[in-house]
């Protein structure tokens, strides 16, 4: 090997060693998001339906403060008007002393920088509370008396007010909090200040209906009185819905609004005007309204609340949302049941994430469930090519002899033909799971859809399909696997024959290349139904397909996605249902070979070498006997063993020229008794030629990469074979 090609190699391993540094370091990042996302999740979920709002917190505490590594995690609420705050919840890392009891009903003017920060919406960030500044002198005596060595804290808003604060605190030593301990903390704080909100907004709400049932059983003795008490609770009770950051509605039994507050109306896009009246079919969608009919029939018929509803809902600017419900029943004075009241929480952004994480679960499984086809196809493949390579061999051997009738050489051809054809089709498998060496070669993109045309050429015109080539003729060429383009054409080209055929029997089809900038373009447009919008983001995702089952796998589309991208290129669909869909292939103009996999040159059969003693190693004894007469034939003298272990006997009993060995075989393989080649005979180590089925498998090709030995795959035939061995014989390998 040249001293250039070596630095190419070492370039190259440098390059794929940088390349797993990367793709690990990226599945550790991935792996900690998932994580971290999880936890997010648990305590989103958490406070979805709790029936205890103080083991809620305390759980989150101590969940969200194990993560980040904290000594201690807490809660602090103000009262009276931001005048006195109070420790309400703690969590305390193994070892660390609570504080709790010692923060109890404490001034909040005691501590003016920290009381500054937080009415400024500020984030507290200290890595160091010996280095606070002296305006804090306050806060870091009363810090150090706790072993406080760094903390992060955050403003808690409850129904959009500063209702106190939520932080971590490290008694261990100083330093910065990560972007994740932010970012735990700030989803702690948001669902943590709505939660609060949420229950005193239903305290307020269960006390407010009661002191309004109580008020309408007493018997009051002065009208002036009663009406000067409810008029006094209706205040309030406006009051109370106004400031709450949910939204509140009230509708009559038909479901049509009769109030509703400004956070219903930030929620829904309406103003008060267009709400009161509104009718809920308006903004819910048309698939939801069973269920929310027999949702708020279901408050009707046991007259209990319902809680913790998921509803969907349509915003006046078209937008969906989703929104968690209480819905509770509204009673006249005669204790009737006249209508709904109910809170509406905005959790459009939770579900939204909600989904993130299950699409990339699916993607991950999808991809999983793909990679598992592709074993197996390529498993199928493997075990074929042994007795594929049998029939190819002998069928060419038989065909060489000259006193074959001429009815049974054309048999011979036929039988020779179709094993060919198997061959191919195990290309294909191969190719499908992304197992098959890339050919990259100087292409005609033109030739490639002409070839293809032409293989479909009957199927299409069996299918009343008229199809129409628009070739650029000074199209460039390119640097491409052939045989993976035409995989990709032929699957476009017959995906838009079945659709069309579907449709209306029949129908157009164009195909279009040009050079677009550096790129060349092949468009596929047909006549059929079209593809629906919400469809278009996915016909590319594996097993993703519209057609009934038995028409289609699902898999076409991902196969040619996959080709595509390997070549750096894209492809894309665009349609409208009823107007037929495009699909459109981009590829870079490549004009050097350099760095691409080439295909094995053609060779011709060289002269015979000089008579030389084989030895050939095969568990399989159809291709044994197959090697072992072609280069008998050839005038070798041949031994043949079915086992490593018996051609190590062999090789120490007698002197080889050559060895032909099997990679894979059971007990020793042909890697190992290779290995105990370069101990006991290193020159005979350097005269193998291997023989494999499994060209792809990861082990095999590191170690064929590593040796730089010769090595044929199967299923090859006599010509072939022999054109190999007779090349390193006289090439003296």
């Amino acid at each position: 090997m040249t001293t250039r090609a070596k630095e190419q190699l070492l370039r190259e391993l440098v390059e794929l060693r940088q390349r797993v540094a990367e793709l690990e370091a990226a599945e550790k990042a991935f792996r900690c998001r998932l994580e971290l996302e999880a936890v997010v999740a648990r305590v989103s979920s958490r406070f979805v339906n709790f029936s205890n709002i103080d083991d809620a917190i305390n759980d989150t505490l101590a969940e969200i403060g194990a993560v980040t590594g904290a000594g201690r995690a807490y809660v602090f609420l103000f009262r009276d008007g931001l005048i006195m705050m109070d420790n309400t919840h703690e969590w305390c890392a193994e070892g660390v002393s609570a504080q709790i009891d010692n923060l109890k009903n404490m001034p909040c003017d005691m501590f003016p920088w920290w009381m500054t920060k937080l009415r400024n919406g500020e984030l507290i960030h200290v890595t160091d509370v010996s280095r606070l500044p002296e305006e804090a002198g306050a806060e870091r005596q009363t810090l150090e008396s706790q072993d406080v060595k760094s903390l992060l804290v955050l403003p808690l808003y409850i129904a959009g007010e500063l209702g106190g604060f939520i932080g971590f605190d490290n008694v261990v030593a100083t330093g910065e909090w990560n972007s994740d301990d932010l970012m735990l903390l700030r989803v702690a704080s948001e669902v943590i200040g709505n939660a609060l909100a949420r229950v005193r907004t239903e305290e307020a709400l269960i006390k407010h209906d009661r002191q309004l049932e109580e008020q309408v059983k007493e018997r009051t003795t002065e009208l002036h009185e009663a009406l000067a008490k409810l008029r006094q609770s209706e205040v309030r009770y406006r009051t109370i819905l106004e400031e709450t950051g949910d939204g509140y509605f009230e509708t009559d039994l038909k479901g049509n609004f009769i109030l509703v507050n400004d956070a219903m109306c930030r929620l829904m896009g309406y103003s008060k005007k267009e709400l009161v009246g509104m009718n809920y079919r308006v903004f819910t969608p048309k698939e939801k309204l069973k269920g929310v009919f027999e949702a708020f029939n279901r408050v009707y018929q046991t007259k209990q609340p319902l809680r913790d509803f998921l509803y969907e809902i349509i915003r006046k600017d078209g937008s969906r949302g989703f929104a968690e419900s209480t819905v509770f029943p509204i009673r006249s004075e005669k204790g009737e049941f006249i209508g709904f009241r109910g809170i509406m929480r905005d959790v459009t952004e939770r579900k939204r994430a909600e989904e993130e994480r299950r699409q990339l679960e699916q993607r991950a499984y999808l991809a999983s469930r793909l990679a598992s086809i592709g074993e197996m196809a390529s498993g199928i493949a493997h075990e074929v090519n042994n007795p594929l390579t049998g029939v190819i061999g002998y069928a060419q051997l038989l065909s060489g002899r000259q006193d074959l009738p001429d009815d049974i050489r054309r048999d011979l051809q036929i039988i020779n033909e179709g094993a060919q054809r198997v061959a191919g089709i195990l290309k294909r498998m191969l190719t499908f799971a992304r197992q098959h060496r890339p050919e990259r070669k100087h292409v005609n993109i033109n030739e490639i859809i002409d070839n293809t045309l032409y293989l479909r050429a009957y199927h299409l015109k069996s299918s009343n399909i008229e199809v129409t080539a628009q070739l650029d003729p000074d199209l460039p060429i390119t640097v491409a696997d052939p045989g993976q383009l035409q995989q990709v054409f032929l699957n476009l080209i017959i995906n838009a024959e079945t659709e069309m055929k579907l449709a209306h029997g029949g129908g157009k089809l164009s195909i279009k290349t040009e050079q677009v900038r550096d790129c060349i373009r092949i468009s596929f447009k047909d006549d059929g139904p079209g593809i629906a919008e919400e469809n278009l983001e996915r016909i590319f995702e594996p097993f993703f397909t519209t057609r009934e089952v038995g028409q289609g796998t699902g898999l076409g589309l991902s196969v040619c996605h996959g080709i595509v991208a390997e070549h750096k290129g894209k492809i894309y669909a665009k349609s409208k249902p009823g107007k037929g869909a495009t699909f459109i292939v981009e590829l870079p103009i490549v004009t050097e070979l350099e760095g691409l996999e080439l295909p094995t040159p053609q060779v011709e059969e060289p002269h015979r070498a000089t008579k030389a003693r084989i030895l050939v190693v095969d568990d399989e004894p159809v291709l044994r006997e197959l090697m072992g007469r072609v280069l008998t034939d050839e005038g070798h003298e041949v031994d043949v063993a079915d086992d490593a272990e018996d051609a190590l006997k062999m090789v120490k009993s007698k002197r080889y020229r050559l060895i032909v060995l099997d990679i894979k075989m059971p007990g020793m393989s042909g890697i190992e008794l290779y290995k105990q080649l370069q101990k006991i005979a290193p020159s005979l180590a350097r005269r193998v030629v291997f023989v494999t089925g499994d060209i792809i498998g990861r082990r095999t090709t590191a170690f064929l990469a590593k040796t730089k030995a010769p090595f044929i795959t199967k299923p090859f035939d006599a010509i072939q074979f022999k054109t190999k061995v007779n090349e390193i014989l006289t090439k003296g390998v």
